[in-house]
């Protein structure tokens, strides 16, 4: 039997996964966004 796997299962169960963790420790999501949010920004002041 062959199990073909699409971006969706491989993403779907990550998201999941990140959006209870968020629910759990809203603090420490708050954080890991804020953070993620200042490295695009400078990321992109760069170009």
């Amino acid at each position: 039997m062959f199990v073909v796997e699409s971006d969706a299962t491989i993403v779907a169960p990550l998201m999941l996964d990140a959006l209870l963790e968020a629910k759990a420790n809203p603090k420490a999501a708050a954080a890991i966004i804020k953070a993620s949010r200042a490295e695009t920004k400078k990321h992109l002041a760069k170009r």
